[in-house]
C-alpha cells in the first residue's frame, strides 16, 4: 500500500503537468546558443555535470525535448567527437584488456578519456555489445556445429554443463529451440 506522502506527492505532480498542459505555455530559457556559452563558461562538459548544474543557472532540465534545432548532447556541450579513439582501436582496447560486457566497459570508461560513455552514440559502426567486445553471441553457431559438439553426449549433460565449454564459440545451451530439431538429432541418441 503506498504511503500517504507519495500519493500526495504523486497527485501534486499530476495537478502541476495538467496545469502546465493546459497552459500551452512552455518556459521561457536562454537561446539554445545562449545554453551552449553558459555550459562553456562554467565547464560542463558532461551530460552528468549538465544535470548536476542546470536548475541552478536557469537552464531547461531537457534541453533536447526544449530546443526545436536540437542535434545531440555533442554539439550542445561543444565537445568534439574526434576526441575519443576510433572505433577499430576502442574494439581492439576492449579484446586487450578483456572488456566482456558493457558494466566491465563503463568501469573502463571512466579511467579513460578517449572513450565514450555511450559508443551506440559515438560509433555509426557500432551495432552490438558482443562485437564491440570482441566476443561471440551465444547461440551463434550453426547447427552442423552443435551437431559435432553433442555427437555421443545427453542432452542433460549439455544443457548443464557441456555447452559452456563451446561458449566462446557461439554454442546455445538449447539448439533444440533454436533451430527447431530434437536433441537427438544432435546427439545421434534415441534417449
Amino acid at each position: 500500500m503506498p504511503n500517504i506522502k507519495q500519493k500526495t506527492k504523486s497527485s501534486k505532480a499530476v495537478t502541476l503537468r495538467q496545469k502546465r498542459k493546459r497552459s500551452g505555455k512552455k518556459k521561457n530559457f536562454v537561446s539554445y546558443q545562449e545554453a551552449q556559452k553558459i555550459c562553456i563558461a562554467n565547464n560542463i562538459d558532461t551530460v552528468q555535470k549538465y544535470a548536476e548544474m542546470y536548475k541552478s543557472l536557469g537552464l531547461p532540465a531537457c534541453p533536447n525535448k526544449h530546443y526545436d534545432n536540437w542535434t545531440n548532447w555533442y554539439d550542445f556541450l561543444s565537445k568534439s567527437k574526434d576526441r575519443f579513439l576510433s572505433y577499430q582501436e576502442a574494439v581492439d582496447l576492449c579484446k586487450r584488456l578483456g572488456i566482456k560486457n558493457q558494466s566491465d566497459y563503463k568501469e573502463l570508461q571512466l579511467k579513460r578519456h578517449d572513450l565514450p560513455s555511450a559508443p551506440s552514440n559515438q560509433y555509426d559502426e557500432f551495432t552490438n555489445w558482443y562485437e564491440f567486445t570482441g566476443r561471440v553471441k551465444p547461440g551463434s553457431a550453426s547447427m552442423s556445429q552443435h551437431k559435432k559438439w553433442l555427437e555421443g553426449k545427453t542432452a542433460e549433460w549439455w544443457m548443464s554443463e557441456g555447452h559452456r565449454q563451446y561458449k566462446d564459440q557461439g554454442a546455445s545451451s538449447r539448439p533444440d529451440r533454436i533451430f527447431g530439431k530434437p536433441f537427438s538429432y544432435f546427439t545421434g541418441r534415441s534417449d
